[in-house]
């Protein structure tokens, strides 16, 4: 009971999260190709294996969320490719470096918002871009509803666009 009680509540847990985590971009042949296909790869950050809350809570959504991707295949919602060797509770050991890779994404819909917001971009009315950005997000949110997931942290800097342009929902 003394652990629950120590425990962030999930506000702050999420923002516990968010700065624990660390990304990288990983390139490698597709099997199918000669294009490199463009990985990015989450882990826990080396500075929070420090802190044993922190560690703990990191470890968990990480570990968490890699089981929600894995059984998720939308074209909307990002791919998890993979996740280190061993044991999911092998995440838990502050000495390992436990990560999932994941599509790498080029742009959030924070940053098209604020191009959006440009005076020269349009005259006030949504452009069919704006229209098909809604819908896309509303497709990948009925995918998760039937799937009876919740995604509870849908927002602009949830949303991402891959480097062909493809709307993906991240950070679950």
């Amino acid at each position: 009971l003394a652990a629950l009680q120590r425990r962030p509540s999930r506000g702050s847990r999420r923002a516990t999260l968010a700065s624990s985590i660390t990304v990288a971009t990983l390139s490698r042949p597709t099997p199918v190709s000669d294009r490199k296909r463009v990985l990015a790869m989450k882990c826990l950050r080396p500075q929070i294996r420090s802190d044993v809350d922190q560690f703990t809570i990191g470890a968990e959504d990480l570990v968490h969320e890699t089981a929600i991707l894995a059984n998720l295949s939308h074209p909307n919602i990002i791919k998890l490719y993979g996740r280190s060797s061993g044991s999911l509770t092998n995440a838990f050991r502050t000495n390992d470096g436990y990560f999932i890779l994941l599509d790498k994404l080029d742009e959030t819909l924070h940053d098209r918002i604020e191009m959006w917001k440009r005076p020269d971009s349009f005259g006030g009315i949504p452009t069919l871009e704006q229209i098909d950005v809604a819908r896309t997000i509303s497709k990948a949110m009925c995918y998760l509803h039937s799937k009876k997931i919740m995604f509870r942290d849908l927002k602009p800097d949830n949303v991402g666009f891959d480097s062909n342009g493809v709307l993906k929902l991240f950070d679950f």
